[in-house]
């Protein structure tokens, strides 16, 4: 533990004054035993939650929408990843269609 303490924070972190562990799957509050875990994780990073929907202005961006590392921190920050990137790539292209649309417009009010 201190190892990597010290890879993450220098030498300071080798020998710390105090050391608490904790393990968050033991709390009430973290992992409550009347939650149930889910077996059945076939929908996770399914395809259909992967592409926007309403015409491109929503992105689904959760940890069930990965496709490698579902339902874990990792699931969700490659998730998150991936809907900016879309969302971006989205918002470009909506910008240029409205930039054309536009133009349509002004050349078909000038004929």
């Amino acid at each position: 533990m201190t190892a990597q303490l010290t890879q993450l924070f220098g030498f300071a972190a080798d020998e710390p004054e105090t050391l608490h562990i904790q393990d968050w799957s033991g709390e009430q509050w973290t992992a409550p035993p009347a939650v149930l875990r889910p077996t059945d994780y076939s929908l996770f990073g399914h395809p259909l939650f992967q592409g926007p929907a309403l015409d491109g202005r929503l992105h689904w961006a959760s940890t069930e929408t990965a496709t490698r590392c579902a339902g874990h921190i990792e699931g969700a920050l490659a998730a998150a990843e991936r809907a900016v990137t879309a969302s971006l790539n989205t918002e470009e292209s909506l910008s240029t269609e409205e930039s054309l649309s536009t133009e349509e417009e002004v050349n078909s009010c000038s004929r």
